[in-house]
């Protein structure tokens, strides 16, 4: 895992090598093929530093996850409407990231695709057709302008942002839509170079994207969340439990259906005479909010139900006005030592010596 460091002159820098089966894809994407590197100069605060480090650090993560998963052709799969929805995020995205490029450009790109267009074809059946209907008609057409359309699109970056990957029928139906929504961010972009920033009839179109609900039980998304985090074995040793626990108590719902009333009235219950509200803030309520966090970015929930529950944590009650021992105790203490003779056992040496070396330390 990569850390953050400063070098001789402050600067911020982070170096992480890349898995060796994901350098090719990753260079022809991002430019960098051995290893992913972080840099942020000596002016930027130490809390921005950090912020922007872990940013970098979820974004790697992200693109390899998505190389993975194009490559074996696993990911989510969205019905059209979905996909017609995960396309407006895409437009919303596109157009964010390209605020100040000159209109020549956009004028450029648009012309690639009309002749990625021209190319797939010959020049009678080009002369003799629309090349909307071409689009629309010849799936031959549709596969060779794709690739196209991942390059100018920035697909790629799109969905490591995301934390996602589709499926080769998604994709391919989201890649569909952007051939007309690419051109239309090209007209937008466009527009906002030559100073004209009135209303987008345009984005009006898109429907809410709302994450499918694919069934599964909250045990099963701590799966997904640990095969794709590898978290520390104490951590899933620990967070097992509390997922199980919530799995038990939805019984035969999914968590896409918890609601965040439900996921609020379910975390006051923890609350006991034994388990105070600051032991459910710190592991139970921790846990659900970390895995379903990470499964609302990464789309397999339309939320996070978690995201807003509260918990009452008690005031610490001082019953003394320090932690440490008073001089009393600790001569206490180190008297009861003294009278432990025996120290021909391990236990009986601990007991004779341990509370000598403590005060000492102190």
């Amino acid at each position: 895992m990569a850390g953050l460091t400063q070098d001789s002159k402050g600067n911020y820098r982070a170096r992480r090598r890349l898995p060796n089966d994901v350098r090719e894809e990753y260079g022809r994407l991002y430019g960098q093929r051995h290893e992913a590197k972080f840099y942020a100069p000596a002016t930027t605060k130490p809390d921005l530093a950090k912020q922007l480090f872990s940013g970098w650090s979820a974004e790697v993560d992200g693109r390899i996850i998505a190389i993975h998963a194009q490559r074996k052709g696993e990911g989510l799969s969205l019905i059209p409407q979905q996909a017609r929805a995960f396309a407006g995020e895409w437009y919303d995205w596109f157009v964010a990231r390209h605020p100040f490029r000159q209109i020549e450009a956009w004028e450029d790109l648009k012309d690639e695709v009309q002749r990625s267009l021209r190319e797939s074809v010959s020049e009678k059946v080009w002369e003799e057709n629309d090349p909307d209907d071409l689009w629309r008609e010849d799936e031959e057409v549709r596969k060779a302008v794709r690739p196209v359309l991942v390059d100018l699109a920035e697909t790629a970056q799109f969905l490591a942002m995301k934390r996602m990957a589709l499926d080769n029928e998604t994709r391919d139906r989201f890649l569909d839509f952007l051939y007309e929504d690419l051109a239309e961010a090209f007209n937008r972009l466009i527009r906002l170079a030559r100073g004209d920033y009135g209303a987008d009839a345009y984005r009006e179109r898109f429907p809410k994207f709302i994450a499918p609900d694919n069934g599964e039980t909250p045990w099963q998304l701590f799966e997904r969340w640990v095969g794709e985090r590898k978290p520390a074995d104490g951590s899933v040793e620990n967070w097992r439990y509390y997922l199980l626990k919530m799995t038990e108590h939805f019984k035969d719902r999914s968590a896409a259906s918890i609601t965040p009333d439900e996921a609020q009235q379910w975390t006051d219950s923890l609350r006991t005479q034994t388990r105070l509200g600051r032991t459910v803030k710190k592991t139970w309520l921790n846990a659900s909010k970390t895995v379903f966090g990470w499964a609302a970015r990464r789309k397999l929930i339309p939320n996070n139900p978690f995201a807003t529950v509260t918990i009452a944590v008690e005031k610490r009650i001082r019953l003394r006005e320090t932690a440490a021992f008073r001089p009393d105790e600790w001569r206490q203490i180190l008297r009861a030592s003294l009278g432990i003779s025996a120290t021909d056992t391990p236990d009986n040496a601990a007991r004779r010596w341990v509370p000598w070396l403590c005060a000492l330390v102190d």
